[in-house]
């Protein structure tokens, strides 16, 4: 067991590509997150406080201004629920925990292929590097498998993108490794 240059030409390109993808992953977090809070948390919280007020403050209203004080307070709230429903409804803040959470472990994931890189040879965890890279590749396609940007074609992509770096992938990763690729 042994590592090859071409092992370690691998785990470069993977690493290329998995940082290509934590910025994606980055920039629709924080995209999200901006929207979330724009458009969403922030109009929701100041119109519900605003309904709070005005019916807290609706008993002090002669008969005639409490009905339209009512009216503004039932109508803000029918706002306040139809935002929290589009939220709910497409699952932003879902999306946006999922974005953070992948793009943190892709960099976890291209610091440890960095970590193993820098070492030398002789004390790396992996002993040869069709080890690692079969390691390596299996931390990529578990955290890619449910993410929210990546679908089938980004593991086609990858292959491609390495088949044109001349890499042996026949002999580097196995077929059932990068799913049903052809």
């Amino acid at each position: 067991m042994s590592w090859t240059k071409q092992d370690e030409n691998f785990l470069i390109h993977l690493q290329e590509e998995i940082n290509d993808l934590t910025d994606l992953y980055k920039q629709q977090y924080i995209s999200n997150k901006n929207m979330l809070c724009k458009i969403y948390k922030i109009p929701t919280i100041t119109m519900s406080s605003i309904c709070s007020f005005l019916s807290v403050a609706n008993y002090g209203y002669i008969e005639k201004d409490a009905k339209w004080v009512s009216l503004i307070v039932g109508l803000l709230n029918l706002l306040v629920s139809t935002l929290t429903i589009i939220e709910n409804y497409k699952g932003i803040e879902r999306i946006t925990t999922l974005s953070e959470q992948t793009y943190k472990e892709l960099t976890l994931l291209s610091n440890d292929i960095s970590l193993c890189l820098s070492i030398e040879i002789e004390e790396r965890f992996y002993k040869s590097g069709i080890e690692a890279i079969n390691a390596f590749y299996n931390r990529f396609t578990n955290i890619t498998k449910n993410s929210n940007i990546l679908n089938e074609n980004t593991h086609h992509h990858l292959y491609l993108s390495l088949e044109q770096k001349n890499i042996e992938l026949k002999r580097i990763v196995s077929k059932k490794d990068l799913g049903e690729m052809k």
